[in-house]
Formats: C-alpha cells, sequence, structure tokens
C-alpha cells in the first residue's frame, strides 16, 4: 500500500485554509482500513497538501509491513510446497529403500538338481554341440528322463549349457555329475567330475 500510496500522491499545491486531516485517519489509510468516499475525500486532500503528504509519508515509515494489505513476501524455504516437496521426496526414498532391500534379499525361486551323468543323458547331451537348445523334442526327452529319475520338475521352454559337452573316454574316468538349475522356464546344465 506504500508503494502505490507514494507513486501516486505528489501534493501540487499547498492549501491551508482547508483543514488537515487527521493523524489517525492517514494511519487508516496506510493500514488499508478506510473506504469508499471517506478515502476519496482524504486522497484528494493529501494529493494538494503538502504537510499531510509529509505526515503520511513517516506515518508509512512507522507502520510495520504486517499491517498493510500487501502481506509481506515469504521466503522459499518457509513455503508449504517446498515442505510438500521434501516429504515426498522422503517417502520414495524409504519405500524405495525397502523395495530395494526386498528384492536384493529375495530367495531364489530357482530349482536345483544334481544327478549323476548315465548313458540315456550323456545321449541326449551329444545329440548336437550347441549351447542352447531349442528343439522342442530333445527338451522333452531330457525332461522325462529327469522324471522317471525322481525329479518333479515343471517343463522348461529352453535350455543352455555352460559349455559344450565331450564324452571322456576312459574305464577308469571321474564320474560326471549333470548340475541342473531350473529359472524362469530356462534349464541351466553344466557337467563337473565328481570330487
Amino acid at each position: 500500500m506504500g508503494k502505490w500510496l507514494h507513486k501516486t500522491l505528489k501534493p501540487t499545491d499547498s492549501v491551508e485554509s482547508e483543514p488537515h486531516a487527521d493523524i489517525e485517519n492517514l494511519a487508516r489509510l496506510v493500514e488499508g482500513s478506510i473506504e469508499g468516499d471517506e478515502r476519496k475525500r482524504l486522497l484528494r486532500h493529501i494529493n494538494r497538501c503538502s504537510r499531510c503528504y509529509e505526515i503520511l509519508q513517516e506515518t508509512m515509515q512507522d507502520v510495520p509491513a504486517e499491517t498493510s494489505d500487501k502481506p509481506a513476501p515469504i521466503p522459499w524455504y518457509q513455503k508449504k510446497s517446498v515442505y510438500a516437496l521434501a516429504a515426498s521426496m522422503l517417502l520414495i526414498f524409504f519405500f524405495g529403500a525397502q523395495l530395494v532391500y526386498k528384492f536384493q534379499t529375495a530367495p531364489s525361486l530357482a530349482a536345483t538338481a544334481k544327478l549323476a551323468l548315465d548313458q540315456e543323458l550323456k545321449d541326449i547331451l551329444l545329440e548336437d554341440s550347441r549351447l542352447q537348445w531349442q528343439n522342442v523334442k530333445r527338451i522333452k526327452r531330457l525332461l522325462s528322463v529327469l522324471q522317471k529319475k525322481g525329479y518333479r520338475l515343471k517343463s522348461f521352454d529352453r535350455v543352455v549349457l555352460t559349455r559344450p559337452y565331450y564324452q571322456v573316454k576312459s574305464l577308469f574316468g571321474p564320474q560326471e555329475i549333470l548340475h541342473i538349475r531350473i529359472e524362469d522356464n530356462v534349464a541351466y546344465l553344466e557337467v563337473k567330475a565328481a570330487k
């Protein structure tokens, strides 16, 4: 209110014959509590009277900023939106960290098995030297052999060998163990020598 009054009011001439404005009315004008015709009359008087204009200027300096119509600007760090943003970021971090922790510590849903490699399994492994099997008949044969040996496994769509299998030709060679891990409908096979 004070800046607006300062910009719009400049006394044009000194009117000594008119009675001067009351100091209380000048203070109410600065506070914004005078309205209507009384306000217009007071502004018209201040525009012509240099003494009342000077008193008004002093009154505007004395009146604190809280009493004016326009609220004082709020610093950015005291606004509610900043607190809401900070709180939402903390919630995202808190729940996100819990989800990451839960995901990292979740037990693996993979099924594993170890069995001695016999001739029937060797024949299936030696059928092709590819590391990834997508032949449905070969995969079903492997699954049926595993089920005959007592392993209750769900079907899988693909088989991946860690390295190609080559049969060891020896009468007294080490016994070979087939390690199977089934995860996400993929069977991972690895042949290792028994210890």
